[in-house]
């Protein structure tokens, strides 16, 4: 489950925002320090199947898996340009997504596969397994960066 968390540091925000939380079914709780500020309201998931998300991550990787998307991230420091090519990939499949979101759902898939990964070469640990692991491991398990 997803949830998008809102800061809120203006004081005078706080009451109309939780009046607004409750009428949009939205839970909300504090920071972990002592003090009311800054306040969080945990946002619903955004609406949508979880097969759709599974079908566009599995797109996803499949514009990633084309070699020259690979070269180009790991030759420049300035990647901006190649995910922009990849959101305009995704487009192409009827997946509007930001530069921005292809670059976090890369380093999130990146993440999670290393740890999948590690896991799985060190010895006495439980199997660990994660969506797409295979498609990810073609294309990530002989390369040194990850």
């Amino acid at each position: 489950m997803s949830s998008c968390l809102i800061n809120i540091h203006e004081p005078a925000l706080i009451s109309r925002e939780i009046r607004s939380a409750e009428n949009h079914n939205v839970s909300c709780f504090f920071s972990a320090s002592a003090s009311l500020y800054p306040l969080y309201f945990a946002m619903p998931p955004k609406e949508g199947s979880p097969s759709r998300s599974r079908e566009e991550t599995r797109i996803f990787i499949h514009v990633y898996r084309e070699l020259e998307i690979q070269e180009k991230l790991d030759s420049v420091t300035r990647n901006k340009p190649v995910y922009e090519k990849m959101a305009a990939e995704l487009a192409k499949n009827d997946i509007v997504k930001t530069w921005e979101q292809c670059r976090w759902k890369l380093k999130n898939l990146k993440r999670r596969y290393k740890i999948v990964r590690d896991n799985n070469n060190t010895s006495g640990r439980a199997h660990k397994t994660m969506p797409f692991f295979r498609e990810l491991d073609e294309i990530l398990r002989d390369r040194p960066s990850t």
